[in-house]
């Protein structure tokens, strides 16, 4: 009998969206080519970047595969292994996660609990750590989100955004490489820890969601 799935997107529920993938008669494998998860059950949300993929569980487990590395080495002289099946990620077992994102130096993921973690690529303290491309340990976030719950996070090529909850509502704090503008703060200063960006609340607006760009490699405006 063939494998077959179906990928059943969830709405807005007050946590997110997320992507739900579960193994029903719908699809034949035989005709598309699609190798079964069979040992993953269900899948509540997924990461894509240029050479990995993340799936976290309705456990809150995260699977990875693709290069094995949370980052890419700006140097790219260190050869990387590849996995061509999810596997768990060891150092995020203690964590029940909810949400990844894939930037180009780091990875980032966000607990249950409204805490982000990052992963890889902190040098020169841009994420408030100071660990290499190499680093497979999540690395808290701290500063001014510490004691602020977030409910999504979004990965650009070398700097992170965090939508949090405020008692006056809801505001964004980014992180990371500044240059070009692209942390928000009228500058392009990078930040070591997460900053407020304040002009929204100038604005009168309230945001709902965050997205980041993912800037090409020969960009001038990263490093």
């Amino acid at each position: 009998m063939s494998e077959r799935f179906a990928i059943i997107g969830r709405g807005f529920e007050g946590e997110g969206d997320s992507i739900r993938i579960d193994w029903i008669n719908s699809i034949e494998r035989d005709n598309l080519g699609w190798e079964p998860l069979k040992t993953l059950g269900s899948l509540d949300q997924s990461a894509v970047g240029t050479d990995r993929t993340i799936l976290i569980s309705d456990a809150g487990e995260v699977y990875a595969f693709g290069k094995d590395c949370f980052s890419k080495s700006k140097s790219e002289v260190q050869e990387t292994k590849l996995i061509t099946t999810p596997q768990r990620v060891k150092s995020l077992t203690e964590i029940f996660v909810v949400q990844a994102t894939i930037g180009n130096y780091f990875t980032a993921v966000l607990s249950r609990e409204g805490r982000v973690y990052t992963l890889s690529w902190g040098s020169d303290e841009r994420l408030g750590n100071d660990t290499d491309h190499s680093c497979s340990l999540p690395q808290p976030l701290l500063g001014a989100l510490e004691n602020i719950p977030v409910v999504q996070i979004a990965a650009g090529f070398c700097y992170l955004l965090a939508l949090a909850i405020q008692p006056t509502g809801m505001s964004v704090y980014s992180v990371g490489c500044g240059l070009g503008g692209k942390l928000g703060h009228g500058c392009d200063d990078c930040e070591t820890q997460p900053r407020l960006i304040e002009q929204f609340g100038f604005l009168n607006i309230e945001p709902v969601m965050v997205s980041a760009g993912t800037l090409c490699v020969d960009d001038p405006f990263c490093f």
